[in-house]
C-alpha cells in the first residue's frame, strides 16, 4: 500500500495478534510492501535518481552549495553574487577575445548574458569564445542598428556585459555588447610616430564626437598637416574634390583668410617647420557625421613658420561628398614625411 497524499504509511495487511500462529502470506506482503517504500524513498547518500518532480510544499531547500553543472540547483547567494553570469578577466587578444563560465556551457543561446572585465584592449572586429564553444563576432548598437566593434570600443578594465543574438552576422550569431559605456571623454589611440607617410585613427560607432591632438609635430619639409575622412573604417580615404573650407593663417603680423569650396583635403595647419625649428602644436575637434549630416571638423594650431616666424591659424572643414557616417581619420602631410605624438580621443 503506498504512502497517502500527506506521505503517512499505512501496512497492507492487519496488525497482527500475540501467541498466533503468523500466517506467511500476509506476513510476507507487509515485508514486501515495507521494502518497497524504502526503495522508493530517497538515499541521503545521493544513490538512485528521482523518479518525479519533487513538490516541496512550500519549504526551502536549505544549505546547497554553488551549482557546478547547469543541471545543477543554484543557490541564492551564487545568483546574487553573478557568479553563474561572471566570466572574470577575458583572455585572447585584441580581435579574438576568450572567456570562461563556470559551469561550463556547451552551446550559445539567443539572450545568454555574460559580465567580464576587459583583459586587453578591443580592435577591429574583435570576436567572442566562451568556453570554447566558438568565436562569434562582437556588436555595438548604433541608431542605424548593430555594428560590429571596433578600435575604442572595449578599453582595458572595462567592465562589459555581452548578449548573444543568434540573428546577428546574418544569422550565425554574435555577441551585442549591453553594458552602459563610460560616459566623457575617452583615449582611444596615441601614437608617437617618426618619418612616416600619414597617421590614421579609427572612429568607433559608439561615439559621437572626436577630439584629435597633436604636439611636437614636424614635417620632414615645409608643408601643411591635411586631414582626409573614411568612411569604410579605413580601408578607403576619400580623396576627391568634395572637400569644403576655411580658415585664417597668421604668420607675424600677417594674416590670410581661405574659403576654398573643392579641395582633396582639409588643412588642419598652415606650413610646419623643418625637424631643426620649433615643432607645432595643435587641437581638432571632429564630428563624424550620419548619412543626413555632413562630417566637419574645427582645428586650431601654433607653431613656426620656416622663416622663421610665429604662426597660428584655424581652420574649419567638412565633406562636400554623399553624407556618411565616417569612421576613420587620416592626417597627412604636403609633401614628406611627419613625426611628433598624435592621440585621438572620443566621447560616447
Amino acid at each position: 500500500m503506498p504512502r497517502d497524499g500527506a506521505g503517512t504509511y499505512t501496512l497492507p495487511n492487519a496488525p497482527f495478534v500475540s501467541g498466533t500462529v503468523a500466517n506467511p502470506t500476509p506476513v510476507n506482503g507487509n515485508f514486501s510492501d515495507i521494502a518497497s517504500e524504502i526503495t522508493g524513498s530517497l538515499a541521503r547518500n545521493g544513490t538512485g535518481a528521482m523518479s518525479a518532480p519533487l513538490p516541496m510544499g512550500g519549504q526551502r531547500a536549505t544549505n546547497l552549495g554553488n551549482a557546478t553543472a547547469r543541471t545543477d540547483a543554484a543557490a541564492a547567494g551564487q545568483v546574487q553574487d553573478g557568479g553563474l553570469l561572471w566570466a572574470g578577466t577575458t583572455g585572447g587578444t585584441a580581435t579574438a577575445i576568450t572567456a570562461t563560465l563556470t559551469p561550463t556551457i556547451t552551446a550559445y543561446a539567443t539572450g545568454m548574458t555574460i559580465a567580464a572585465k576587459i583583459g586587453a584592449a578591443g580592435g577591429v572586429n574583435p570576436t567572442l569564445n566562451i568556453n570554447g564553444v566558438g568565436a562569434k563576432k562582437v556588436y555595438v548598437a548604433t541608431a542605424s542598428g548593430a555594428a560590429q566593434a571596433t578600435t575604442g570600443d572595449l578599453f582595458v578594465g572595462d567592465l562589459a556585459a555581452f548578449r548573444y543574438d543568434a540573428a546577428l552576422d546574418g544569422g550565425a550569431g554574435g555577441w551585442l555588447i549591453t553594458s552602459a559605456p563610460a560616459t566623457g571623454w575617452r583615449v582611444i589611440s596615441v601614437q608617437n610616430v617618426s618619418s612616416v607617410a600619414n597617421v590614421d585613427f579609427a572612429m568607433p560607432l559608439a561615439y559621437r564626437r572626436f577630439r584629435l591632438t597633436f604636439e611636437n609635430v614636424t614635417t620632414s619639409a615645409a608643408a601643411q598637416l591635411a586631414g582626409r575622412f573614411s568612411s569604410d573604417g579605413g580601408s578607403t580615404f576619400l580623396s576627391t574634390a568634395s572637400y569644403q573650407q576655411t580658415g585664417m593663417l597668421q604668420v607675424s603680423t600677417t594674416q590670410t583668410l581661405y574659403d576654398n569650396a573643392a579641395v582633396t583635403s582639409i588643412a588642419l595647419t598652415g606650413d610646419l617647420a623643418s625637424p631643426t625649428s620649433f615643432p607645432a602644436h595643435g587641437l581638432t575637434d571632429i564630428m563624424p557625421g550620419s548619412v543626413s549630416v555632413a562630417a566637419a571638423l574645427m582645428c586650431a594650431w601654433r607653431g613656426i613658420a620656416p622663416s622663421p616666424a610665429h604662426a597660428f591659424g584655424r581652420y574649419n572643414g567638412a565633406w562636400g561628398g554623399a553624407a556618411a557616417r565616417m569612421t576613420a581619420f587620416r592626417i597627412l602631410p604636403a609633401s614628406g614625411t611627419v613625426s611628433g605624438v598624435l592621440a585621438m580621443e572620443g566621447m560616447r
